[in-house]
């Protein structure tokens, strides 16, 4: 049968909830491997990354045959799938960007990165986890109050993300930390930050293709009379 506006929300809502915090797990542990060193981790978070991208790249490939059955009126909510398949594809790339370089790192026995700035990733990181739980509750409750929650936790987010850049520069300029240190370092911060922009479009959409829609229908009059 069609399916509803509703259901393809549902859809992209399990999509969303299988894929989200299985990357904030794979991170953390990447993240912690990196700090003790452990080359058995990393290859295992790697393991585990690479059948989820495979399955989103064939629901992205598949969507179209799925979308056969999305009703003309409600196609906004087939283009929603379609953009949550791509971003959340687009983010499985950043966490396999982040495992594949923290194994390289200790695979070559460089230098590992301190425990603060170990500790500032993993602070990041609650940060992103907080983003995606605002991400679930949106779509899981059509709730259009999580995309004002969003935009205050992306501030939030810049802000502690200004302040690390900070203390990385002085790690830098008081040579505290070498070269390949730093590069892995700040290219960490570039794919969290990353994550958080995905995320951030992913709710964007609900909200301009569902949630506004929704409340203009709530909104419009009702014209019809009974005798």
């Amino acid at each position: 049968g069609a399916l509803t506006r509703i259901e393809v929300v549902a859809l992209c809502a399990r999509q969303l909830r299988s894929k989200l915090p299985l990357f904030i797990e794979l991170l953390r542990k990447s993240f912690t491997a990196l700090s003790t060193e452990d080359l058995s981790l990393l290859r295992t978070s790697n393991r585990k990354l690479r059948p989820e991208l495979a399955r989103l790249q064939n629901l992205k490939l598949n969507a179209s045959s799925a979308l056969d059955r999305v009703p003309d009126e409600d196609l906004e909510s087939g283009h929603l799938y379609l953009l949550v398949l791509d971003y959340l594809h687009e983010m499985g790339h950043e966490v396999e960007n982040a495992i594949k370089s923290d194994l390289q790192h200790v695979d070559n026995s460089h230098k590992p990165l301190m425990k603060e700035q170990i500790d500032e990733l993993l602070e990041l990181l609650d940060l992103v986890e907080s983003h995606f739980n605002t991400t679930l509750q949106a779509y899981e409750e059509l709730d259009p109050d999580q995309v004002d929650h969003l935009e205050g936790q992306l501030k939030t987010y810049i802000r502690q993300t200004r302040e690390t850049r900070k203390k990385h520069i002085k790690r830098i300029q008081s040579r505290t930390v070498g070269t390949r240190n730093s590069l892995l370092f700040i290219n960490h911060l570039g794919e969290l930050r990353n994550l958080t922009l995905f995320n951030n479009r992913i709710v964007k959409v609900l909200n301009d293709l569902i949630l506004d829609k929704i409340a203009d229908s709530e909104e419009e009059p009702n014209t019809s009379r009974t005798n």
